[in-house]
C-alpha cells in the first residue's frame, strides 16, 4: 500500500495487490503478481518515455489516472 501524495523515482515490483492512494507518482514501471489498484490522480511514467502497468491479476483505475504506456490485466480490469 502507498499513501496519498508519495513520489517514487524507480520502479514497484510486487509479489501480491499494488494499492495506490490518490496522487502518487511512479517514475517506473508497476509490477504485481496480483491485482494493481490506481487510485485518482495518480501517475506511472513521464511524458519523456514508455512505462508498463502490469497485473497477473485484474487493474482497477479510478478517475484522472495517466499511464505513460501501457496497461496489462491478465485478469481484466475496471474504471472505477
Amino acid at each position: 500500500d502507498v499513501e496519498s501524495g508519495v513520489r517514487i523515482s524507480g520502479n514497484v515490483i510486487a509479489r501480491g495487490d499494488v494499492t495506490f492512494a490518490s496522487d502518487v507518482f511512479v517514475a517506473g514501471h508497476v509490477f504485481s503478481e496480483r491485482d494493481v489498484w490506481l487510485g485518482p490522480a495518480c501517475r506511472v511514467g513521464r511524458h519523456t518515455g514508455t512505462k508498463t502497468v502490469y497485473a497477473a491479476g485484474r487493474v482497477l483505475i479510478a478517475n484522472d489516472v495517466e499511464v505513460e504506456g501501457w496497461v496489462v490485466a491478465e485478469g481484466g480490469g475496471q474504471t472505477i
